[in-house]
């Protein structure tokens, strides 16, 4: 098959990518880019949106490559109707112009598939080595009435969370020990910058994440009758000696300050982890992880 190609950055397509990489499009809260092929087609299984999808020929040629263009192609034919090659208007690969054409595809899953330089990817990505093909993502907003529990209800929250590499290891181990929803509370770092998606390694489409206010979010936890447990640097109970297999709301905070004063005065009960080497703390991501296994493993202990 044959893709429309784009060989200036220039080109409005481009443009708009590279806006919502940089967080400058009018959809900022929800659009953003996806990178690499595992990613690409985590999206494509989980029915989230994909606008745009940019791809070289270096990929093309491999032979994931050629599936993933295929899985892309088929997603276009099945939600748009054929449509002729688009054309731009300037030549193909004329100085200065936004890029030639091939071919045309039916606009796609909602937008289209285009093939780009090498220069142009290098452009659009947030690697030093891209895997040759990016997307343009679209994430549906959820709210907390849509959240499905599971079983027991098990929720994380994040108040603060500054690095991006946190939130996304925070997303993807919320996702492994199978936690309801993650809420992106005031003060936290956008979950979907780049570098936020990556650490996710596709979890970002596996489990609803929500952004709320911290007064809805607790009215929300009373209404449903969820435990606020917050975890604190200096203070509280230790986890392994604390029940948790009631519902339970987890909020982790900020990697230097720890949760705001807010939750910490009115948290149901404040939990630490016990350090017994020289380090100060644990780092905010190992500490999601020892909370939610060890309710895990209190909650399947018969």
């Amino acid at each position: 098959m044959r893709y429309t190609q784009i060989t200036s950055a220039s080109n409005p397509k481009i443009k708009e990518a590279l806006d919502i990489k940089n967080k400058r499009s009018k959809y900022k809260h929800t659009a953003f880019i996806i990178e690499g092929p595992h990613l690409v087609e985590m999206a494509l299984a989980s029915g989230n949106k994909i606008s745009t999808a940019f791809f070289t020929d270096s990929f093309r040629a491999k032979k994931d490559g050629q599936k993933i263009l295929r899985q892309l192609s088929i997603k276009s034919n099945k939600n748009n109707p054929p449509s002729p090659p688009r054309k731009f208007p300037h030549p193909p690969f004329a100085k200065g112009g936004q890029g030639g054409i091939k071919e045309g595809v039916p606009g796609g899953f909602s937008g289209e598939i285009f093939e780009v330089t090498e220069q142009i990817m290098r452009k659009l990505a947030d690697t030093e080595a891209p895997q040759g093909i990016i997307a343009t993502a679209s994430y549906a907003e959820k709210n907390l009435e849509e959240i499905r529990f599971k079983s027991v209800p098990l929720i994380v929250a994040v108040d603060g969370v500054q690095e991006p590499g946190n939130l996304g290891t925070i997303i993807r181990t919320s996702d492994a020990a199978g936690a309801d929803a993650v809420i992106i509370l005031k003060g936290t770092c956008d979950v979907f910058m780049q570098k936020t998606i990556r650490a996710t390694a596709g979890s970002i489409f596996n489990i609803p994440i929500i952004y709320t206010g911290t007064d809805k979010f607790l009215d929300w936890l009373k209404s449903n009758g969820i435990r606020l447990l917050a975890t604190a640097l200096d203070s509280g109970k230790s986890i392994f000696d604390t029940g948790l297999k009631k519902p339970a709301a987890f909020v982790f905070g900020n990697e230097a300050h720890g949760v705001s004063s807010e939750i910490k005065r009115k948290a149901d009960l404040l939990l630490k982890i016990p350090i017994y080497g020289k380090a100060e703390s644990l780092n905010v991501s190992a500490s999601v992880a020892v909370c939610l296994y060890e309710t895990l493993r209190q909650r399947k202990t018969t």
